[in-house]
């Protein structure tokens, strides 16, 4: 890494803003907004100088998976990390193999319970943005970890919406199901925001990360195995996504609603053509959807096989 792109990547660590976080409602939307004005800086590095390969800034030594604080945190010190898949920079979570993928899933599991120690820790909410269409800055295959200090209002809306009848526990749509084993389910909802959108459930009411173990952890490897080489394959090059995993909030009595589901979205509706939402749904909050779920969930189910 050059001298110029090594003092910019570690800009934050002197940089007093990075400190500095507004947490917001706004006013008429009741929407939650957090201000982190030192992360408009934050670097795009090369590929020959990625800090997340082996040797890096951030990994100076050899691993297989492997997690650390970020150093331009949108939650403040601590709060947010990055989990690193793979050693290997032109990798993805689905090249790494089930193997690899279940590796990273003990992983999720082994951070989602250390951050829960901390007292003001209220909620851990895993993600993965794939690709520069949805944002990714760096990209080796990573995701991040953000722990909040309260719930955040789309699972907490998830959560209350569970209290009359949790909408996980049987799912009884074959035409959507695209695959199953002995703990886990993959499906496309029956309301999907985007082109091709998929979650992975438990089928039991499990909670939280915290209450896998080994046979949860491997068969969900599995579902993320397929289901992310079907977005590798539906098209002629791998779509973009997004992924989010949803868990109990373990310090709260509404962890009770909780019913542990991971939802990822594909953003192309064709090959390089990107679904935008777009102004009459931001005003409104009414989606529009222009693919089919159940033509979705043929054509995923199609390239699974």
């Amino acid at each position: 890494m050059t001298d110029d792109k090594l003092n910019s990547y570690h800009a934050a660590e002197t940089d007093d803003e990075f400190v500095q976080r507004s947490y917001f409602v706004d006013e008429l939307s009741g929407t939650d907004v957090v201000i982190v004005k030192a992360r408009q800086n934050r670097p795009n590095i090369e590929v020959e100088s990625c800090p997340f390969c082996p040797g890096g800034l951030e990994a100076p030594k050899s691993y297989d998976v492997y997690s650390f604080a970020n150093r331009w945190p949108s939650l403040g010190k601590n709060k947010c990390e990055v989990i690193l898949y793979s050693p290997e920079h032109n990798s993805s979570l689905f090249a790494c193999g089930k193997s690899g993928i279940l590796k990273v899933v003990e992983l999720w599991g082994q951070r989602t319970k250390v951050l829960f120690e901390f007292e003001d820790v209220q909620y851990v909410l895993i993600f993965e943005n794939s690709g520069k269409e949805v944002g990714a800055t760096i990209m080796h295959p990573h995701g991040q970890i953000y722990a909040f200090d309260r719930i955040p209002k789309v699972p907490l809306n998830e959560l209350c919406l569970a209290k009359k009848k949790c909408q996980l526990c049987k799912i009884e749509s074959p035409e959507r199901t695209l695959f199953s084993n002995t703990n886990l389910i993959s499906f496309v909802p029956i309301a999907p925001t985007f082109p091709f959108e998929v979650i992975i459930s438990t089928k039991s009411h499990v909670h939280s990360l915290l209450d896998f173990n080994d046979s949860f952890n491997q068969d969900l490897a599995e579902h993320l195995e397929k289901v992310l080489g079907a977005f590798q394959a539906l098209f002629e090059e791998p779509m973009p996504y997004m992924m989010w995993i949803h868990q109990g909030p373990i310090k709260s009595d509404l962890v009770k609603q909780a019913h542990f589901h991971i939802h990822i979205v594909g953003i192309w509706r064709d090959l390089s053509v990107q679904r935008y939402i777009a102004a009459g749904e931001l005003g409104s909050g009414v989606m529009f959807n222009p693919i089919d779920p159940l033509d979705a969930a043929t054509r995923l189910k199609r390239v699974m096989r």
